[in-house]
């Protein structure tokens, strides 16, 4: 699902009436973290100081580069990630 918005581009003092949107807009590369974000749910909030075993967990990408890169991508634009990843079955 690729939604049409607009892309117009603003550069360090020009006015709004200034605003260009290119015939074909450049791809955007996205540089820095791509990690593995690990969530755990519980049934309730857990005490101060006290152990409660999690009854389910997800595993899904996150890291600043990455997210910014999946939006970009869900709003048309085309973008490439450069980032780092350790070693590891998670990265397999």
């Amino acid at each position: 699902m690729t939604a049409n918005f607009p892309v117009l581009y603003f550069q360090a003092g020009m006015s709004t009436n200034e605003l260009v949107s290119p015939a074909s807009p450049a791809p955007i590369l996205c540089v820095g973290l791509a990690c593995l974000d690990i969530v755990n749910y519980c049934d309730c909030y857990p005490p101060e100081d006290s152990d409660l075993r999690a009854t389910d967990q997800r595993w899904s990408s996150g890291g600043n580069a990455l997210n910014t890169c999946k939006v970009l991508s869900l709003v048309g634009r085309h973008c490439e990630l450069l980032s780092t990843l350790g070693e590891g079955i998670e990265t397999e």
